[in-house]
C-alpha cells in the first residue's frame, strides 16, 4: 500500500486477526529501477531493511548502543543479540543489514509467523543471524542451563491480555525476570516492548514492576506517537542521574542520524 506520511513510497504490512486497526509490522520496499506502484507486481519487491517505519521498533533498536552494549561505530563482530518474539523481523533485520557481523537469534513460537516473516518481510537465515522455532520460555530457561550468554535480549514476545499483552504475562514472573537477568554479560541490557491496551497507569506501573524492581538501573522510553512505552534494563546502576539523563537525551538524536533514522530523532521521551 502506499505510504500515508508520502504517497511515493510504498509499505507492506502486517496485520493480526482481531486488531486489523494497527498494523503488527511495516517495511518499506525498494521498487525494481524504473518500477511503479501502477504498472508493477510489489510482491516481487525487495523489503528496505535499513530503513524503520515504527517508533517503537526504533526505540527497541537505538536502545543497547544508548547503555553502551554494542557500538554503532564499530562491527560488534563477537556481540550476541537474542531476541524474543520474530513478529516481522523489521528488528532484527535492521540490526543484520547494518551490523552483519553480528550474532542475532530470534526465538518464535509460531511456525506460521516466521514464514510470513520469511516470504513477505524478506527475513533470511545465514552465518550470523538464524530464526529458531521454539517456545520462548523453555529457550530462556535452556540457555541458563547450558551457560549462554547475551549482550542484548530484546522482548518482544505477547499474549491476548486485555490490559498489557506485551510482554506477555509468563515473562512477567520475577524467576524468569532473573534468569533473564543472568544470561546478560556484564554490560549487557534486557530491552522490553511494553504495550498497555487501555489508559490504565496502574495496570502498566504493576507490569513494569518486576523489571525495575529486579534490575538495579531501567531506563523508560515514552513515544512521541505510539501507545508503547520501552524499558532497557542493565545490571549496571547509573550514578548521577540527572547528568546521565541528559547524556542520554543528546545520544538519542546523534544514534538516530549515526542509524539511518533521523526522522525517529525527536521520537524518546527518556526517563
Amino acid at each position: 500500500m502506499r505510504a500515508k506520511a508520502d504517497p511515493n513510497f510504498i509499505e507492506r504490512h502486517l496485520f493480526v486477526d482481531g486488531f486489523e486497526d494497527e498494523s503488527e509490522s511495516i517495511a518499506r520496499l525498494i521498487p525494481p529501477k524504473g518500477a511503479t506502484f501502477e504498472d508493477s507486481d510489489t510482491r516481487i519487491w525487495q523489503i528496505n531493511h535499513k530503513y524503520l517505519m515504527t517508533e517503537y521498533i526504533y526505540c527497541l533498536a537505538i536502545s543497547p548502543f544508548l547503555v553502551s552494549s554494542i557500538s554503532e561505530t564499530e562491527s560488534n563482530e563477537g556481540k550476541k543479540v537474542l531476541e524474543l518474539g520474530l513478529g516481522g523481523g523489521s528488528l532484527d533485520m535492521f540490526l543484520h543489514a547494518h551490523f552483519p557481523l553480528m550474532q542475532i537469534t530470534a526465538i518464535e513460537l509460531e511456525q506460521v509467523v516466521a514464514e510470513l516473516a520469511e516470504k513477505w518481510f524478506g527475513v533470511k537465515n545465514d552465518t550470523s543471524r538464524q530464526t529458531l522455532i521454539r517456545d520462548d520460555l523453555k529457550f530462556v530457561e535452556e540457555a541458563e542451563q547450558t551457560g549462554l550468554s547475551y549482550d542484548v535480549i530484546f522482548l518482544d514476545a505477547c499474549d491476548l491480555d486485555k490490559f498489557v499483552p506485551c510482554p506477555a504475562k509468563n515473562f512477567r514472573n520475577p524467576k524468569i525476570v532473573k534468569t533473564m537477568k543472568k544470561l546478560l554479560t556484564n554490560t549487557g541490557v534486557l530491552i522490553v516492548n511494553m504495550l498497555p491496551m487501555k489508559d490504565d497507569e496502574e495496570q502498566l506501573e504493576s507490569a513494569m514492576k518486576v523489571f525495575t524492581d529486579t534490575f538495579p538501573s531501567c531506563l523508560k522510553f515514552r513515544l512521541a506517537r505510539e501507545v508503547n512505552l520501552v524499558l532497557a534494563c542493565t545490571k549496571l546502576g547509573i550514578k548521577e542521574p540527572n547528568s546521565m539523563m541528559e547524556f542520554y537525551r543528546k545520544r538519542v538524536v546523534k544514534l538516530a542520524h549515526a542509524l539511518g533514522v533521523p526522522h525517529f530523532a525527536n521520537s524518546l521521551l527518556i526517563k
